[in-house]
């Protein structure tokens, strides 16, 4: 606790000391907003938004939410901006102490280029993060893909990162094994995530919206972990007009809708398995074909608008691996085992300078196999539940430095439990709450 302290309050005197010295003279002005699609209305993760002629700008944090502060009277050219779509422009005129709040759409947009010439210094910049990447959804489905487009299989192409063989999508970043790998989707933490005995990870394309990867050197907000993060955002839904998918094929069928209503947004997507055709047609001419075999997968989020400064989502996730398989004449495997996992999040924007983050969230994966041999049966019951809240919080004074504090508290539980001809052989329990503070953190 006291060495929680004194960072804090070193943190306090380098925000102090490296705060422009204009900041105690005139009271500045400030901006601030959402960064959106035109299309469906999708908050956009890592917009550019910045003064034109100066060197004052932000990019758009994870909730596509972005402040610029500090700034001096006058009449500037602001821009935002994002690859792939058009730069918006507007002549904007600032007094003291004004705030302004601007909410801006952007509109995709396709560049034809006759040539393209690349040129670099010898030197890169010195600031660019190798230890992080962002994948999009559209390179997701664009990338070669064996039978369906998989996000961990994506994730697998990128520098740093291989996989222990052709038929997993387990995640070996940098040396660290699958389980050293912290797994995000809507904040919610996700263990196993995978289908097909870990032949395809459990995120459906089609209700992604982005994906954040951290191979080293990971901001403090998502505690402490061996190897590195993956953090996936649900979609929130088509925020101007109704729209769905529809998918079908061999292995796997997908479905999606989404649409806006009164108050916000919401989003449904289905995956399945269908493979049950192929395996009629094998029962047929091949011994020992499993009598079950599928997958599903559901996601939903649903997003309210309660004011221009208030959001809260409510996101879930469910999905199930259940395989019946007959190993010999009197030998017999059943496995079910998934994922389910819950969070609500309350986004508020506190001033024009400060924007904070309330989740909570919940996790159960699940798994039980089974053997029965000649009528006798041994299962097993392997249960994790990870409930926790955690609060985030962002400060930006100016356009030079900004300050993120935050926690992240939980508790974990598992269970095992193994059962032989019906009699109770082991049950145990582990409980332990855990709490990661974060910050405060000065970035400038």
């Amino acid at each position: 606790m006291y060495i929680y302290r004194v960072g804090a309050l070193i943190s306090l005197i380098f925000l102090i000391i490296f705060m422009p010295t204009q900041a105690f003279g005139q009271e500045r002005a400030s901006i601030s907003g959402y960064v959106t699609e035109s299309t469906t209305g999708e908050t956009i993760l890592g917009a550019n938004v910045y003064l034109k002629d100066t060197s004052s700008g932000s990019v758009t944090n994870n909730s596509g939410y972005y402040i610029i502060s500090g700034i001096r009277q006058g009449s500037y050219t602001v821009v935002w901006s994002f690859i792939g779509y058009e730069e918006v422009q507007r002549a904007i005129t600032f007094e003291p102490g004004q705030s302004l709040r601007v909410d801006v759409e952007l509109t995709p947009s396709n560049l034809s280029l006759q040539e393209l010439v690349v040129e670099a210094d010898a030197l890169g910049d010195d600031r660019q993060s190798i230890g992080s990447a962002q994948v999009t959804t559209k390179l997701v489905k664009q990338v070669p893909a064996v039978l369906q487009a998989d996000v961990f299989r994506s994730i697998q192409l990128l520098p740093g990162i291989k996989a222990a063989s052709d038929f997993s999508s387990g995640l070996y970043i940098r040396g660290g094994s699958p389980d050293q790998t912290l797994i995000l989707l809507d904040r919610t933490t996700v263990y196993n995530p995978t289908h097909f005995f870990g032949f395809f990870s459990t995120f459906n394309p089609d209700a992604i919206k982005d994906i954040r990867l951290y191979k080293g050197a990971y901001p403090a907000e998502y505690g402490g972990r061996l190897g590195s993060v993956v953090d996936i955002y649900n979609k929130d839904g088509n925020r101007n007009n109704m729209a769905g998918t529809l998918s079908i094929g061999l292995l796997s069928s997908r479905a999606s809708i989404e649409g806006p209503y009164s108050k916000g947004s919401y989003m449904l997507a289905f995956r399945r398995s269908t493979l049950e055709p192929v395996l009629a047609v094998l029962r047929n001419q091949v011994d020992n074909v499993p009598d079950a075999f599928y997958f599903y997968d559901i996601n939903g989020k649903i997003n309210f608008d309660a004011d221009a400064n208030n959001r809260v989502s409510v996101a879930f996730y469910s999905g199930v691996d259940d395989v019946k398989f007959p190993i010999g004449e009197d030998l017999r495997f059943n496995l079910n085992y998934g994922n389910r996992t819950l969070s609500t999040t309350w986004t508020r924007i506190l001033s024009p300078t400060v924007f904070a983050n309330l989740t909570l969230t919940g996790s159960n994966y699940f798994s039980t196999p089974l053997f029965e041999f000649g009528g006798t049966d041994f299962e097993r019951s392997n249960t994790v539940n990870d409930l926790s809240v955690k609060s985030d919080f962002e400060w930006m004074p100016n356009s030079v430095h900004s300050v993120r504090s935050g926690i992240w508290a939980g508790h974990l539980t598992l269970n095992l439990k193994d059962r032989f001809d019906g009699l109770e052989t082991l049950n145990s329990r582990i409980e332990t709450s855990y709490a990661v503070p974060a910050g405060p953190l000065l970035q400038a």
